[in-house]
C-alpha cells in the first residue's frame, strides 16, 4: 500500500502481491478504466486507512497519557508500600544485609504481621459511551504492560458465574502459559502462591546472571523493589454479582506468599461508568476497609475527537470530507452516538466511498514529496490515463478555470502535458497549508483553554479549512487580536515563533523552499525581538543583511539546517524589547495574518484540488448506514404516523358521538372537569383505574351550571346526571372494552381507521412542541382533544381519555417522558 506500489500498479507493473489482491468492491467506474488503476484505488484506500489507524492509536496514547502513567505509578507504589509495611524476618541480598535491618537478628521473628493487607485499587472513572470502553480499556493494558506488569487478568461479568469460577479464571489468566501445571489443576491462590515464588526465583537467577556478566555487583535493595504486581482488570464490575465480587476481594485479601510472611501482590483496576460513587452500593462495608483506593479519570469524547481532529488537520496526505458531510459527522456526533470509536467507523465509510467513487482517489493517497523521483512516477501515471480519465479531469471547476481561453481540441493535449506539474504544485501547496494550520492551531490552544471553544477548537478550524475560509475564520480573528493584545506573555509567543520556525523550515526543506517568504519575515521578527531597537536604521540594515546572507550563503540540505537554527534561536541571552504597544505581539500577528493568507486556503484556490476532497455523495449512503439509533428513528416514525393520519379522510360520525365529536363550549368543559379528575391516574399509568365504572361516573357528571346547556343540545337531564346503575356496572366489569356514554356502549377500540399508535403519535407531537419541562396532565388532555387528528377520530371524550392514558404509557416506556415526583398529576418531558 506504499506510495511505489501505487504507481508501479498504475503504470502497468504491478507486483504479484497486488495482482493478487481482492478489489473489495473496487470495480471499475467507466469501461475503459483498466483492473490496474481499480488495484491502485484499492491500495491507496487500505495505505490510507492505515494512517489513519495510526492517528487514532496515537490520539488514544495522547489524550490519557498522563492518566495511564499515573495508575502505573500508583499501582506499583501501593505494591511496594505493601510489602514493605509487613514486618517480615531478617533477610539478605547478595550477602549483604537489607538496609534498615542491622539492628535485627539473623531469622527474627518477633514483629507481628498485619491482621489483614490493604489491596491497591485504581477507581477509574471513564467519561465515554460504552461504545468507547473497550477502546480505552485496551490502551489501558497496553500501557500497563509496558510500564507496570506483564501478569494482567481480566475478568467480565458474563464469565464470573460464582466465585470458584472467578477465582480459577483468574489465576489460569495470571499464570499465561500452563506448562508448569499439572493436567488437574484447582488454579486456587494456593497454587498461584506456589507459581509467583517460582517467578520470583527466575528473575533473581537472571538478575544474578546479568550481574555477573557485567562484572559489577549492584547496590543491594530491599525484596520489594524486585516485586512483580499481578493486576485484576475488572472490565465491567457494576455488572457483576455483588456476592461475587464482594467474595473476590475477601479472597485477594488474604492471599499469601508461600512463606506465609508477605501478602501476595495483588491489585485491582475498577472502572465505573458511573462515578466512583458507585463503589459504595457495590461493596460491602467490611469489604471496603480492605483497599486502598485512589481515584483516576480518563479524557472522555470530546477530547479525543477534539485530538483527532487537530491530526487531521495537519495530515496532508488524509483526503478531506465535503463541507456538508462534516457537519453531519459532528451532528451524528453529538445527536447520536457521542462516541469516538463510532466517530472514526463513519469517517472510514466516508473515505471507503471517496475511493470507490473518484477515478484518481489515489493521488490523495500518495506523499508525492517523499518519492525521489517523483515527476517520472508522475509521467508514468499521466502516460496512462485513458480518455474517460481526461474526461472526467475536464469536469472539475478548478480545471475548467485553469483551461479558461484554451481551445476544446486542445484541452485535454494541455492537461495531459501539465498534469504533473499541475499535482507537485498541489500537494506542496497542501503540505504548506498543514503547517500554517499547524501554527494557528498551537497557538490557539496556548491562547484559549477552554475558553471560546466553539470557535477556537480544533473542529472548527478543521471544518473552516474544508471550506477554504482559515484565513478570514473567526478563529483566526481571535488568534490575531490575542496576539495584538499581549494575552500571552512575550516569552511564550517567543516559544510559540521558534516552534513555528521548526515547522516550517522542516516544510521549506519538503516543498523546495515554498515557505521561504514566511521563513524569512519569521526569521527577521524573531531578529527583531531579541536585539535592542536602536531605531529605524538598525532594522532596515537587519533586512539587509537578512536578504544578503540568504542570498549570498548556499542552501543547506538535510536536517542540519534545521537543528542548528533551532540552536540559535533557543541560545539567544538577549533580552526582549517589545517597544511601543507590545511590537511583538502585533508583529507576530501581522505575520501570522500574512502566512495564514499565503498559504491555509492556498490548495483550494490552485487545479485538482478536488481530488483531494470527496464530492459529498457519501451523504445519504452514510444516513442510511450509521442512523438507526432510537433517538432519532423513534420521534421519526411518530412523525410519519401523523402525516399519515394528517392525509385520511375524517371517520364517519354515528348519533352516539356527533354530540360528543364536536367541539363545543360545553364539551370543552366537561373535557376539563374529567381530566381534572383522572389526571392524576393518567400520570400514574393507570388505565384500569381511569376507566373503571365509578371514575367513569364521576368524570361524566357535568359542572354546574350546565345542565340547560346540554339539554337544549338534545340531551336528557336524567341521562346526564344520572350515575350507571348495579347492571351496567356489571356489565362494564364483564366486557373492559366497552363503556356507558348516553345510555350507549360505546367500544374503545381504536375504529376510527386511524394508523394504529396514532395516539402515542400526537401526544409526542404535543410534547415536541410545548417548551416547558413540566407539564399539567389536565392542559395536556384538553390539548390532546383539540388536536386535528384527534377530531378525525370523532371518538368521545370518555374514550379518547383511555387512549390518552395508555399513549402516557408508551412515551413512558419509550423514554420521552416520566412521572413527576415533586407534583402530582405532572408529567416531566425527558426530550
Amino acid at each position: 500500500g506504499n506510495a511505489r506500489t501505487m504507481m508501479d500498479s498504475t503504470a502497468g507493473n504491478a507486483p504479484t502481491e497486488v495482482a493478487g489482491m481482492e478489489l473489495a468492491g473496487f470495480d471499475s467506474l467507466h469501461g475503459e478504466e483498466t483492473a490496474d488503476f481499480a488495484m491502485a484505488r484499492c491500495a491507496a484506500h487500505d495505505n490510507t486507512i492505515e494512517h489513519l489507524n495510526e492517528i487514532v492509536q496515537q490520539v488514544l496514547e495522547e489524550v490519557n497519557s498522563t492518566a495511564f502513567t499515573s495508575i502505573s505509578r500508583f499501582l506499583r507504589r501501593a505494591i511496594c508500600s505493601l510489602q514493605e509495611g509487613w514486618n517480615v524476618p531478617k533477610q539478605t541480598v547478595g550477602g549483604a544485609l537489607v538496609a534498615g535491618q542491622e539492628d535485627r537478628p539473623i531469622n527474627s521473628k518477633v514483629p507481628a504481621t498485619p491482621a489483614y493487607a490493604e489491596l491497591p485499587v485504581a477507581v477509574i472513572h471513564t467519561d465515554c459511551s460504552a461504545a468507547d470502553h473497550g477502546m480505552q480499556m485496551h490502551q489501558l493494558l497496553r500501557q500497563l504492560g509496558r510500564s507496570c506488569s506483564k501478569h494482567i487478568a481480566v475478568l467480565r461479568a458474563r464469565e464470573c458465574v460464582n466465585l470458584a469460577s472467578t477465582i480459577k479464571l483468574l489465576v489460569s489468566q495470571l499464570m499465561g502459559s500452563r506448562e508448569h501445571a499439572v493436567g488437574n489443576c484447582s488454579y486456587n491462590l494456593s497454587v498461584l502462591a506456589g507459581w509467583y515464588a517460582d517467578l520470583q526465583a527466575r528473575q533473581a537467577t537472571a538478575r544474578a546472571a546479568s550481574a555477573t556478566q557485567r562484572g559489577s555487583a549492584s547496590a543491594p535493595q530491599p525484596p520489594s523493589a524486585f516485586t512483580t504486581p499481578l493486576i485484576v482488570l475488572l472490565e465491567d464490575c457494576e455488572r457483576m454479582a455483588p456476592e461475587v465480587l464482594n467474595g473476590l476481594v475477601t479472597a485477594c485479601s488474604r492471599a499469601r506468599c508461600v512463606d506465609n510472611a508477605t501478602p501476595l501482590p495483588l491489585a485491582f483496576i475498577l472502572p465505573l461508568f458511573n462515578g466512583t460513587e458507585a463503589l459504595p452500593q457495590l461493596l460491602q462495608r467490611g469489604t471496603l476497609v480492605l483497599l486502598r483506593a485512589q481515584r483516576f479519570a480518563l479524557s472522555g469524547t470530546d477530547r479525543s475527537v477534539e485530538q483527532l481532529a487537530a491530526n487531521l488537520l495537519k495530515s496532508p496526505m488524509m483526503p478531506c470530507l465535503a463541507p456538508a458531510t462534516y457537519d453531519l459527522l459532528l451532528h451524528l456526533l453529538h445527536e447520536n452516538h457521542y462516541s469516538s470509536s463510532a466517530f472514526v467507523s463513519q469517517l472510514r465509510f466516508c473515505l471507503l466511498h471517496h475511493f470507490r467513487s473518484s477515478p484518481l482517489s489515489f493521488v490523495s493517497a500518495c506523499d508525492l514529496l517523499a518519492l525521489r523521483d517523483a515527476h517520472s512516477s508522475l509521467v508514468h501515471i499521466t502516460s496512462n490515463l485513458t480518455d474517460g480519465h481526461l474526461t472526467y479531469l475536464l469536469k472539475l471547476p478548478s480545471v475548467l478555470a485553469y483551461l479558461r481561453g484554451t481551445s476544446e481540441g486542445a484541452r485535454a493535449t494541455k492537461l495531459r502535458q501539465k498534469l504533473p506539474e499541475l499535482l507537485l504544485e498541489q500537494a506542496k501547496a497542501r503540505d504548506a497549508a498543514s503547517v500554517a494550520r499547524h501554527c494557528l492551531l498551537e497557538y490557539l490552544e496556548s491562547a484559549y483553554k477552554g475558553a471560546n471553544k466553539h470557535h477556537t477548537s480544533a473542529r472548527h478550524v478543521y471544518a473552516e479549512a474544508l471550506r477554504g475560509k482559515v484565513g478570514c475564520s473567526l478563529a483566526a480573528s481571535l488568534a490575531q487580536s490575542a496576539l495584538r493584545e499581549a494575552k500571552l506573555q512575550e516569552a511564550d509567543v517567543r516559544k510559540w515563533l521558534i516552534r513555528a520556525d521548526e515547522l516550517i523550515s522542516e516544510a521549506n526543506i519538503r516543498t523546495e523552499r515554498a515557505m521561504e517568504p514566511a521563513s524569512r519575515g519569521l526569521a527577521q521578527l524573531l531578529k527583531s525581538s531579541t536585539e535592542p531597537s536602536t531605531g529605524a536604521d538598525v532594522d532596515g540594515h537587519a533586512a539587509s543583511t537578512t536578504e544578503s546572507s540568504s542570498a549570498v550563503a548556499p542552501r543547506s540540505s538535510g536536517w542540519s539546517a534545521s537543528k542548528k537554527r533551532r540552536t540559535q534561536l533557543s541560545t539567544a541571552s538577549v533580552a526582549v524589547q517589545p517597544g511601543k504597544d507590545g511590537h511583538l505581539g502585533a508583529a507576530a500577528a501581522e505575520w501570522l495574518r500574512l502566512l495564514l493568507n499565503d498559504h491555509a486556503d492556498k490548495p483550494t484556490a490552485m487545479p485538482l484540488h478536488e481530488l483531494w476532497q470527496s464530492d459529498g455523495s457519501e451523504e445519504k449512503e452514510l444516513l442510511l448506514a450509521f442512523c438507526a439509533s432510537p433517538r432519532d428513528a423513534l420521534p421519526a416514525a411518530l412523525q410519519s404516523i401523523v402525516r399519515e393520519a394528517s392525509k385520511l379522510p375524517p371517520a364517519p360520525s354515528s348519533a352516539s358521538t356527533a354530540s360528543s365529536g364536536a367541539v363545543t363550549p360545553v364539551s370543552r368543559r366537561a373535557t376539563k372537569a374529567s381530566a381534572r379528575e383522572s389526571g392524576r391516574a393518567a400520570v400514574r399509568g393507570s388505565a384500569s383505574d381511569a376507566t373503571s365504572p365509578d371514575v367513569t361516573a364521576k368524570a361524566c357528571t357535568p359542572p354546574r351550571g350546565t345542565r340547560r346547556q346540554r339539554t337544549e343540545h338534545g340531551e336528557s337531564t336524567a341521562t346526564a346526571a344520572t350515575p350507571p346503575t348495579e347492571a351496567e356496572t356489571a356489565a362494564a366489569m364483564a366486557s373492559p372494552r366497552t363503556e356507558a356514554v348516553d345510555g350507549k356502549a360505546e367500544p374503545l377500540l381504536d375504529r376510527s381507521g386511524l394508523p394504529p399508535g396514532w395516539t402515542t403519535a400526537v401526544l409526542a407531537e404535543i410534547l415536541g412542541e410545548r417548551k416547558e419541562k413540566f407539564l399539567n396532565a389536565r392542559q395536556l388532555f384538553c390539548t390532546f382533544t383539540s388536536h386535528p387528528v384527534t377530531r378525525r377520530s370523532n371518538l368521545s371524550n370518555q374514550a379518547l381519555l383511555a387512549h390518552f392514558v395508555l399513549a402516557i404509557q408508551h412515551l413512558q416506556m419509550l423514554g420521552f417522558s416520566i412521572a413527576s415526583k415533586r407534583k402530582r398529576g405532572m408529567l416531566q418531558k425527558l426530550v
